[in-house]
């Protein structure tokens, strides 16, 4: 195709004319993709923005959502199965919610490990009442190793563990008396 200079040029299916093309180093869209309106944050300012309700005389800020559901409840109080309706689904909807949010196991923000000396243990153990301090050695009272056997059965001890057990024990001569109630 000729152009009235007399110039041979190529115009046609992608082929704009040489005026009309994008020009080097300058963007084809200066002014970038227009930004949107973010809806949600105009919405949950007004969800969260507080109205004044009147309760039992009283003039009381609440959230608008707290609002509504009270007017809602307050319609199916008065007879209006629709209202009654609506909410009982909205009933159901938050004890299903709050019963799945029960159930996930809490988030872990912060783990603090410290380290402990054994002797402080013993210490605390001792105030509990669950050690004694016998010659200068830290004892188990009998009656601790017999709730022990009883709340943790079937229980395998074998003849190092009778041993360690006994002599840990303030009546050594008590661990057989409990051995055999366990075995029995």
């Amino acid at each position: 195709m000729a152009n009235p200079a007399g110039k041979n040029v190529d115009v046609g299916y992608k082929r704009p004319p040489v005026h009309s093309r994008f020009r080097k180093g300058k963007s084809g869209n200066p002014s970038g993709r227009p930004k949107s309106q973010n809806i949600g944050n105009g919405l949950a300012a007004l969800i969260n923005r507080p109205v004044t309700v009147t309760l039992e005389g009283a003039a009381h800020k609440v959230p608008l959502t707290e609002a509504l559901a009270m007017s809602l409840a307050q319609r199916a109080l008065t007879g209006n199965t629709a209202a009654a309706r609506e909410f009982m689904k909205i009933v159901e909807r938050v004890t299903a919610e709050q019963k799945i949010a029960d159930e996930k196991p809490a988030r872990v923000e912060k783990i603090l490990i410290s380290w402990v000396d054994p002797l402080d243990c013993n210490t605390s153990l001792q105030k509990l009442g669950v050690v004694e301090r016998i010659d200068d050695k830290w004892r188990i009272p009998t009656w601790v190793v017999e709730a022990a056997l009883a709340r943790n059965r079937p229980v395998e001890i074998n003849e190092s563990d009778r041993q360690l057990l006994a002599n840990s024990m303030v009546d050594r001569e008590a661990l057989p008396a409990l051995l055999q109630l366990v075995d029995s």
